[in-house]
């Protein structure tokens, strides 16, 4: 019986024992596998790991070794576009050299300023806009024939820069028209959606106004195109000279050479395209040839064909030859300040037609006062500002610019073309 007693007693302990043996064997087991699984993972995920970094290695070698093939694909076009370029310049070169040898000596001359490299043709100036004086304007009837591609013209006789400042209302001011109506040269550089811009003035402005202020106003006026065509490219030209017997103490070739040099110093400051075509046009002695001259009787200053025809070539030759560094350059802008009006008649010192001669035209109606009577009580043109009495070349005329003892004799036939005032358009002091 105490037997029996005491493994009664101990049954209970050996049952805790067992079961905390079994639960000891049990989660041992799944603790172990845990553990495992956890390793297992790790593992795998630090193999997933060095996959991804394999691969993106190898994306990134590949990449590097695409752009690397690309570079060289690019230096290896761009050494055959160099050699291509070379080939040409050196077949060129020959073909100039061959043709010299048949060349005169002037001929020679004009080979050297017209025989570039880099010339365009006239698709080139599909986008181009020329601004100007009657100089320009004769240009446009010149190009009519295509030679400068689709190329617009917003020209009118007797404008300058100086005078292009002034507002479209102002009764003595001298502005073009487009598509017949007037407009100031910024707003019709607008609507002509041109991109480069060939501007040309200072002939009605050297006289009146000089060098440098003339030089501030084109300034201006490029800056007044510039906000409302923030995007065009300009292309300056230098004024041609004349004829040297026309030249006068207040305007004169040597005057225009001043000028045009000063113009480039102002278009390398504001990085704009500087084109002087003067050795296009011009004799030995830097004045305009008497070939080129259009006017040799009463001004000596505009050109015939030949000249133009000089003056294309001349572009075509050189629009791509500087190299603009900085566009649109902001250093010293000349301040809007009002511009001196100057002498009433506002065009400076351009020549204007006489009354029985066809006067210059930019597309407005002009009436024709050349068979009344002289008698009559006023025929100024006043819608080309022109100022002009109905006395034309009279020389009974009391201010016809020709009688000894008239305080308006200063204005000459050999001068600027002024023969005939109103008295009623010039003060006493002018």
């Amino acid at each position: 019986m105490k037997m029996v007693k005491r493994i009664t007693k101990i049954l209970p302990l050996c049952g805790v024992l067992a079961g905390a043996l079994v639960w000891m064997c049990v989660g041992g087991h799944f603790l172990s596998r845990s553990a495992s699984e956890d390793v297992q993972e790790q593992s795998s995920a630090s193999v997933t790991s060095a996959k991804m970094t394999a691969k993106a290695t190898a994306a990134q070698t590949a990449a590097a070794d695409r752009q690397k093939a690309e570079e060289q694909q690019k230096r290896n076009a761009q050494k055959q576009e160099e050699e291509k370029k070379l080939a040409e310049k050196k077949k060129k070169a020959e073909e100039r050299a061959r043709a010299y040898a048949n060349m005169t000596e002037e001929e020679r001359k004009d080979a050297d300023l017209f025989w570039t490299d880099d010339m365009v043709d006239e698709k080139w100036f599909d986008d181009a806009i020329f601004v100007g004086d009657s100089i320009s304007d004769g240009l446009s009837y010149y190009c009519d024939n295509g030679v400068v591609g689709d190329a617009a013209f917003l020209c009118k006789p007797c404008l300058g820069y100086n005078s292009a400042l002034w507002d479209l209302n102002d009764p003595n001011a001298i502005h073009p028209t487009w598509k017949g109506k007037k407009v100031t040269v910024d707003e019709g550089v607008r609507l002509s959606g041109k991109k480069k811009v060939f501007m040309m003035f200072g002939m009605n402005d050297l006289g009146v106004w000089g060098v440098d202020t003339t030089v501030e106003s084109m300034q201006k006026i490029a800056q007044r195109i510039l906000k409302k065509c923030p995007d065009v490219e300009f292309y300056i030209e230098g004024v041609n000279p004349m004829l040297p017997e026309y030249e006068k103490e207040e305007f004169n070739n040597r005057m225009i050479a001043e000028y045009n040099l000063k113009l480039k110093k102002a278009c390398e400051l504001r990085g704009y395209h500087f084109i002087d075509f003067t050795p296009a046009v011009c004799d030995e002695q830097g004045n305009l040839a008497l070939d080129y001259c259009m006017d040799p009787d009463y001004m000596g200053q505009h050109l015939n064909n030949d000249g133009c025809e000089r003056w294309v070539k001349y572009l075509k030759a050189h629009v791509l030859d500087e190299d603009v560094q900085h566009p649109h350059a902001d250093a010293d802008i000349p301040e809007e300040e009002p511009v001196d009006e100057g002498p009433t008649f506002a065009a400076g010192v351009e020549e204007l037609p006489a009354v029985n001669e066809e006067p210059y035209s930019d597309g407005e109606q002009t009436e024709d006062h050349s068979d009344e009577d002289d008698d009559s009580e006023n025929n100024d043109y006043t819608d080309d500002g022109y100022g002009y009495d109905e006395n034309g070349y009279d020389g009974d005329s009391e201010y016809n610019g020709y009688s000894d003892d008239t305080d308006y004799n200063d204005y000459d036939d050999q001068t600027y073309g002024y023969e005939t005032y109103d008295q009623n358009d010039y003060s006493e002091e002018w």
